[in-house]
């Protein structure tokens, strides 16, 4: 019997998906650069600790999950809410520029958007 990886080992940052797929992660990572990710990770644990983000990540069709290794050994997993591909015209929203420069370009936040937010917000504070 072969041992599968399991949780994080098995993250494959997303070569399961085409190549327009892929695009569309490439862009939303892109889109939030890890220095942003540490710099709130740092702020919410109230810590002199600095955290680094895996290059490794799980993607699925609204999320993508990084996982945050903070100095001290913590280790935490973030999910990204993606816009959904009915919400944008992804080769239209990257655009040829876009590709070419690999500067994403911005998306509207719908409301939407921001009721999916919400309800992520309302859901991990009632598993906590």
């Amino acid at each position: 019997m072969t041992n599968l990886p399991v949780g994080s080992e098995a993250w494959n940052n997303g070569s399961r998906y085409s190549p327009e797929w892929q695009a569309r992660l490439r862009y939303m990572l892109a889109a939030v650069p890890d220095e942003v990710l540490v710099r709130r990770a740092r702020a919410m644990r109230r810590s002199a600790y600095s955290c680094t983000v895996s290059e490794r990540f799980s993607a699925g069709n609204y999320n993508i999950v990084r996982q945050l290794v903070f100095d001290d050994g913590l280790s935490w997993v973030i999910r990204l809410r993606m816009p959904g591909p009915e919400e944008a015209s992804w080769t239209e929203l990257i655009g040829a520029t876009a590709q070419a420069t690999n500067t994403p370009k911005k998306w509207k936040w719908t409301e939407q958007d921001q009721y999916a937010m919400r309800s992520e917000i309302a859901t991990m504070v009632l598993v906590r």
